[in-house]
């Protein structure tokens, strides 16, 4: 089982990292689990400069470190994301892996599992939660469980309530994937985003403009999804 744990913080010991660090200690008491973890405060990431040539050829142009991670994602059983909020949303550099990443379009979380973990102090956690939730379900990927924290900063936010939380959360999330649970309420949400959505957009676009979107169809051959290709 593969798992993929992104600290999308730029403190490698603060909060958001510390409660992703536990919930990999939780994973790792499973025998059959390969974790791969990230902090994205140590890769190389340029800004998206909206292009489109991602979505015609379905990678990147620019030449750093997003493409793989993106590959170490897309071939994952689950995707677990932690953010601190920074003004009622996610972190820039989180944002910026977003906009690189293949996501929502082309996607990437088809037929994955989820968790997300979003630390914060005064306000602004419940907005900044709602926009990494749905990053995930937009993308394809069933939401098993999401974490929020209030913490004061720097102080540490593995209490004995919150490490209980976390223990059983991470169950959930391990088994979903295990058993390849299906959540139908989600099921039915992504269905009509991405078939009365994403698709209608796609196809628009590919019959006006001829290749636009071929990367973006070579994603979902891959990833066995139903569509017809617009030439």
């Amino acid at each position: 089982m593969n798992i993929v744990i992104i600290n999308g913080s730029s403190r490698k010991n603060g909060a958001t990292a510390k409660i992703l660090k536990e919930i990999s200690n939780v994973l790792n008491t499973y025998s059959n689990i390969n974790i791969q973890f990230i902090h994205l405060s140590d890769i190389k990431m340029e800004f998206c400069n909206g292009c489109y040539s991602c979505y015609k050829t379905g990678t990147c142009f620019i030449q750093d470190d997003v493409e793989q991670i993106i590959e170490l994602i897309s071939k994952a059983d689950g995707t677990i994301i932690g953010t601190p909020t920074y003004e009622s949303n996610i972190s820039g550099q989180l944002k910026v892996l977003a906009d690189r990443g293949h996501f929502v379009f082309e996607q990437l979380l088809h037929q994955q599992y989820a968790l997300t973990v979003t630390t914060f102090e005064n306000y602004g956690g419940g907005a900044a939660s709602r926009i990494l939730n749905n990053l995930m379900t937009y993308s394809g990927a069933t939401l098993s469980a999401s974490i929020k924290k209030k913490i004061l900063f720097n102080e540490n936010p593995l209490d004995a309530v919150t490490k209980k939380e976390l223990e059983k959360k991470v169950k959930s999330f391990y088994l979903d994937i295990e058993k390849k649970k299906t959540h139908p309420f989600q099921w039915v949400k992504q269905k009509i985003i991405f078939e009365m959505g994403i698709k209608p957009f796609v196809y628009k676009k590919a019959a006006k403009y001829t290749g636009i979107f071929d990367g973006v169809f070579k994603h979902w051959k891959d990833k066995q999804i139903n569509f017809k290709h617009i030439e």
